[in-house]
Parts: structure tokens; sequence; C-alpha cells
């Protein structure tokens, strides 16, 4: 491996590791004053360094295993593994972080933004560190320092719907830390180890008496993730966190949060480590559809523009644990890819959501409309997004859900694949009718002088929104890629 090479893996650990020491030796009047624009630049180039990494895994279709201190040829030793799905997500992590720095910059207190920026350097640490563990312990401690920081941050602003929201997040959090723990304790006590190739070479051999016992332990750890993801029926704490989150909190936890600490977990231990494990698929496939219909539905029943957002991401998100149960190569791509861009569209939504409450003091659409000559970068941005998470060609939304329900289709899941279908209808109906409230008709006498929102905010709409139209373009080429070798 040249240096090169070892210098982009060291980014997305040692970076931000130093990054946090360097923010907080700083003068705190100067790391005031810098906030903003350094988590930008750490978050710029870790994204740099994550798109070069995920171009030369998808040439290579390899892996990449590597070290930090020690030597990782000796007896034992511990070691970092990244390969194509990892590198997604550490990229898809790092775009979250930059669009909620720019939006940051002027929705936050500035005496907030210094808690803000260690907060999601840690986040991002964190993340990064989850996605390359190679064992289901070390997984666990960077998933819970995660989402430790989530819910602090949930709370940054002190007010009641803020501390709210972050309780029933921290109550919710604990309890699937309690089923995690169970459950590893579970599969330790059959297995003697918790390294995912050991996991794998138990489940290779010859069931053992106590077989049951690690049935047990998965299906606690089932539980504990889709309680981190907000899967329904465990997704309680989802609109109160998201709605009462502050703005940028909200772009970060839209954007990648949840789904690293959640969804990324069940595509990792349950599409890759564990794949065809006969009772989990029905489990997996009851929750996914079950998330797929109630996010939907109750996302129509509601008139906050966040509350909306937030049930619609239980939907989307279900559509990806579809994709895990059905676990076939095809299905799990289209997860990975559904992963991509619902951070992209989901974290522009957030960004508009937070463009329309600070110019018009309100996130109720009953009491807005006519907002699109105003606000023309949010409005065509908000429309991009709406159709793509509907799964209208030719967006990048469109060929993720197209996989994942051809997947399940192929798979002989008919019936799920004609209700994952029914209910991309029902997500065009309330996407148009939100559209429609906010940004059509006849514009109020109360927001006559309203104006588009900041430059930092309209950088990052059009940022994830341009994404979201290339992917139009770019997903059929990698498609092309992967079944050029066999992969799907």
């Amino acid at each position: 491996m040249n240096t090169v090479d070892m210098l982009v893996l060291y980014s997305f650990f040692v970076l931000p590791l130093a990054a946090v020491f360097v923010f907080n030796l700083l003068p705190r009047r100067v790391s005031d004053k810098i906030a903003v624009h350094f988590l930008t630049g750490l978050s710029l180039l870790v994204l740099i360094s994550a798109v070069v990494e995920c171009i030369q895994l998808l040439t290579k279709f390899d892996y990449v295993s590597f070290s930090l201190l020690w030597d990782m040829k000796a007896a034992n030793a511990s070691f970092f593994y990244l390969d194509l799905t990892s590198c997604v997500v550490i990229a898809c992590t790092a775009l979250s972080v930059l669009c909620a720095a720019l939006v940051a910059k002027d929705s936050l207190r500035p005496e907030k933004k210094y808690s803000f920026v260690n907060l999601a350097v840690i986040i991002m640490l964190a993340i990064n560190g989850m996605v390359m563990v190679t064992d289901l312990f070390s997984f666990y401690v960077f998933l819970e320092v995660a989402g430790i920081c989530a819910f602090i941050l949930v709370a940054l602003n002190k007010d009641s719907q803020g501390l709210e929201g972050s309780f029933k997040y921290f109550l919710m959090s604990a309890l699937a830390t309690a089923f995690l723990l169970i459950g590893m304790a579970f599969i330790f006590m059959n297995t003697g180890s918790l390294y995912f190739v050991e996991i794998q070479a138990f489940l290779s051999k010859s069931y053992t008496a106590n077989y049951f016992l690690f049935q047990l332990g998965l299906c606690f750890v089932l539980v504990g993730l889709c309680i981190k993801a907000g899967i329904t029926p465990f997704h309680g704490w989802v609109p109160d966190a998201y709605q009462s989150a502050p703005a940028s909190v909200s772009v970060l936890m839209g954007g990648i949060v949840t789904k690293a600490c959640g969804i990324y977990a069940l595509i990792r231990v349950f599409g890759f480590i564990l794949p065809d494990f006969g009772f989990v698929t029905d489990i997996l496939m009851i929750f996914a559809l079950l998330a797929i219909c109630f996010g939907a539905f109750t996302a129509m029943a509601q008139s906050n523009f966040k509350r909306i957002l937030a049930y619609s991401s239980i939907s989307q998100l279900g559509y990806i644990v579809l994709a895990v149960a059905v676990g076939t190569p095809l299905a799990i791509v289209g997860a990975v890819l559904h992963f991509v861009n619902h951070s992209l569209f989901k974290g522009s939504l957030f960004v508009n959501a937070d463009a329309i409450e600070r110019e018009t003091g309100t996130l109720e659409i009953t009491q807005l409309g006519g907002l699109g000559k105003q606000m023309p970068v949010t409005s065509i941005s908000s429309v991009l997004s709406f159709l793509s998470a509907a799964g209208i060609p030719p967006l990048s939304g469109f060929w993720s859900k197209f996989l994942i329900i051809l997947a399940a289709w192929l798979a002989g899941f008919k019936a799920a694949a004609a209700i994952a279908l029914i209910a991309s209808l029902v997500t065009i109906a309330y996407f148009l009718r939100l559209q429609k409230a906010v940004f059509f008709g006849k514009s109020r006498e109360e927001f006559a002088d309203i104006k588009e929102s900041s430059v930092s905010n309209k950088a990052a709409a059009i940022v994830l929104s341009a994404l979201t139209v290339a992917g139009s373009v770019l997903i059929p080429v990698v498609l092309s890629v992967l079944k050029a070798n066999g992969l799907i």
C-alpha cells in the first residue's frame, strides 16, 4: 500500500480524532470564531478522501485492511476493514456533516456552535470507526458514541421541546443498548467470539445443542438495531427528535445518524455477516412492511413540515429493511443505493425546512403558501427531493426503489413488492400535498417581504439536489459496472 493510499485511509479516523484535540486546544475566543469554518473544511477533506477511495474500490472490487499504530500481521492483531459499502457510508457521513455545518452557520446561536462542532466531529469519527471495525463489540461501542452525541445535540438549545425529544430518544436508546448487550452476550456464549469472521465460521459448522441461544441473541440484536433506526413499531422517538432538534441537527440526524446507527448496522449484520438466516428474514419483512405503510399513511395526516419528513423517513427506511430481508445481491445493492439517496433527498428537505422556518417563523403547512416565487431555489430543491423520494424516474431515488421492488418480486416476495409499490404512490400524494401547501397558491400578506434563504443554506440545498439529479446518470453506470463483474 503506497503513501497516498495510507493518507486517505488514515484521514477517515486520524483526521477527525486530531481535529477534536486541535479544536479544543485553541483559545475559546478563536475556536468560537472559526467553529463552522473548521467543521466545513474538515468534512470536505474527509468527503474528498472518501470519494477517491470509493472510486478505487469500485474499480478493484476489493477491500482494504489496515492498522494505525501496530503491526496487523502479528498474532491476534486487530485491524480496520474497508469495503465499498463502508466507504459509501463514510462519504455520506462527511456530506451530511458538511451540509449541517452550512446550515449551522446562520441558524445556530454563536455560543452553541462550539458544542455543535465538537459533537458533530465525534459523530463523524464514531460512524467512520463503526463501519471499519471487524468485531461486534467494537461496532457497538462506536454506535453508542454516535448515539450519545446525537441525543445531546437534539437538546442543544435546552428548550422544552428539545429536552423532551432528547429524553425520548435517550430512553429508547437505553432500551436498545440493553437489547444489544444481551444479544451479544448470547452470541458470545455460543461462538466464543464476537469477530465477524469467527461468527460466520461458527454458522458454517454443524449446529450445537445451545444453538437456540444464538438465535435468541440474534433476535435481541435485531430489535436493538431496529430501535436505533426508528423502524416501526419502535419509531416513537423519531418524530419528536426530528421536530424538536435545531435545524442543523435535524439535517445531521435525517441525513446520516439514524441510518448509520441503525440501518447500516442492519445491512452489515444481517445483509453481509448473517445473510439468509431463516426467521430473521420473516421478522425483518414484517418490520419493513409495517414501517413502509405506517410511515407513509401517517405522514398524510401531519401538518408540520418536519413531522412529515420524520414519518417519511420511517417509510423510506422501511424500503432498505425490506431489501435486507430479501437478501439477494440485487436487493443489497438496492439497499445501499437507497441509503445514499435517502441521505441526499432527506438532507435537502431538512435544509429547506430550516430556510422556511427562518424566513416565515413557522413550519405548519396550513399557515404557509405561495412561497415558490419568493424562494425559488428552496422550491425547486424541494420538488426534486420529493420526486426522488417518491421514486419518479429518472431521478436517483427511482433506481434504488426500482431495484428493491424488483429484487423482492424476483425473490418470490410478490405481495411485499406490490405493497412497496403502492406505498410509493402514497408518498407522491403526501409530498404533493406538502409542496402545494407551502410553495403553490396565493402568497399570504404576512409573507410578502420574505426572500430566499441565506447563501450557505442555498449552497447546501443546491449541492444535495445536484447530486440527486446526477445520480440519475451515475447510478446506471455503477449498475452496469457491477453487472459486468457479476456482482448483481
